[in-house]
């Protein structure tokens, strides 16, 4: 199963073009993060990059927004740090180090 399959099982979204773009800069952001080329991906990378496109497109249409609270019980902090901790973690050890 491809990364597009398994996002639009996901999302449940069959616009290609939109996820694609949502993988791709899936992509781009794990490559930035961890301070590699497109010619370093991992393999282990695959499951990072389809959390990051699911995040990204389960944001779209409140990008700018600082908060965003739904009736009184529901509030939610929007950052473009808040992609899930376990994810995050898992790529910081495949960070490379940089010389200043």
């Amino acid at each position: 199963m491809t990364q597009i399959d398994r996002l639009k099982l996901r999302t449940g979204c069959d616009d290609e073009a939109k996820l694609l773009a949502l993988l791709s800069g899936a992509r781009g952001f794990i490559l930035a993060y961890t301070g590699r080329t497109s010619s370093e991906w991992l393999e282990c990378f695959d499951w990072a990059q389809i959390t990051v496109a699911l995040v990204d497109y389960n944001r779209q249409g409140i990008e700018g927004f600082k908060s965003r609270k739904e009736g009184e019980i529901a509030t939610e902090s929007l950052g473009s740090d808040d992609y899930p901790k376990s994810v995050m973690s898992a790529l910081n050890r495949y960070r490379l180090a940089g010389v200043v």
